[in-house]
């Protein structure tokens, strides 16, 4: 294997050899279940292990199994120099924006994960832009001024008091999805075995998408702290079944469960979306498990007898 897994400098010389590093990355996806992605450093090598079936990312095959869409980038250097490390020796994208390898990673970012590692001065000796940005004031104009999503209240306490933030603390709070409830309508009192009508909207104020795949869950949580009842949400309303008959009639919060797809971390809270909104409580069952948006209440009534 190449170096720290970075593909430079090995004894053996074996970033090299397009084939042998096309056979790695070709493992790693067979390994990987269909709907989960890996990253290399450079561009380029995207490129380069998908040999003679290269294809460009876009819309039309993002989020499919081919190569193409579950190889994405990870900038090992990130700031660190006018090269980003090594990431980009074609031409430094801070004096030639030009760069073809920056602009190929750009172009596939909103449908393959993009992240990297900082340099900072704890770790090299000098400062770099991590160390910049921990000290650097940030105020709402500047964030509006370079038109960079700005969630409502961010610069706001839980009391609405203004507080103080950072360049490093926006960062921080927007890498990956940040997803927000706008609104949510669903009605006070419901029958059992009548159907839940439910309307919510999201938003997203993060730098990302949500990558992996999830379902979306409306939830009932009954009064004794447990899950009552869930149905996952989705485009294809015959797939929307009404309240069960036998739910026992009483108080219940609805709630928004967002768990990931993979069948061994889906009941994982963990793993689960958890709006940005400070005003949404956030569930869990006490093994750990579920973690669910909760919304507001509910009252059920019992079924009509037949």
């Amino acid at each position: 294997m190449p170096n720290r897994g970075e593909w430079h400098s090995s004894a053996l010389k074996t970033e090299l050899n397009h084939d042998n590093l096309a056979a790695i990355v070709a493992k790693i996806l067979e390994v990987l279940p269909e709907n989960r992605m890996t990253q290399v450093r450079v561009p380029k090598y995207k490129r380069w292990v998908q040999g003679t079936a290269f294809q460009a990312l876009n819309a039309g095959n993002a989020f499919t199994a081919i190569p193409a869409a579950r190889i994405g980038f990870h900038n090992d250097g990130l700031l660190a120099g006018k090269s980003c490390g090594g990431t980009w020796t074609e031409k430094p994208f801070f004096s030639n924006p030009d760069n073809p390898e920056f602009d190929y990673m750009t172009v596939e970012s909103p449908f393959a994960p993009v992240d990297g590692e900082l340099f900072w001065s704890e770790m090299e000796g000098k400062r770099y832009g991590i160390d910049v940005w921990r000290k650097k004031s940030l105020r709402p104009g500047q964030v509006a001024a370079a038109k960079l999503p700005m969630s409502d209240g961010y610069f706001e306490d839980t009391s609405g008091r203004a507080v103080a933030r950072t360049q490093f603390e926006y960062i921080r709070d927007h890498l990956g999805y940040r997803i927000e409830l706008q609104e949510a309508s669903w009605p006070e009192n419901l029958r059992a075995g009548m159907v839940l009508k439910f309307q919510v909207a999201l938003i997203n104020r993060g730098f990302s998408t949500l990558i992996n795949p999830r379902t979306v869950y409306l939830a009932l949580l009954n009064t004794q702290g447990k899950v009552a009842w869930t149905q996952p949400l989705d485009t294809n309303v015959r797939g929307w079944q009404p309240l069960p008959q036998s739910l026992p009639a009483g108080s219940y919060i609805v709630g928004l469960w967002l768990p990931d797809a993979s069948e061994s971390i889906h009941d994982d809270a963990r793993y689960a979306v958890r709006v940005a909104n400070r005003d949404v409580p956030w569930w869990t069952a006490s093994d750990g498990t579920d973690g669910i948006n909760l919304l507001g209440p509910i009252s059920i009534t019992a079924a009509r007898s037949p």
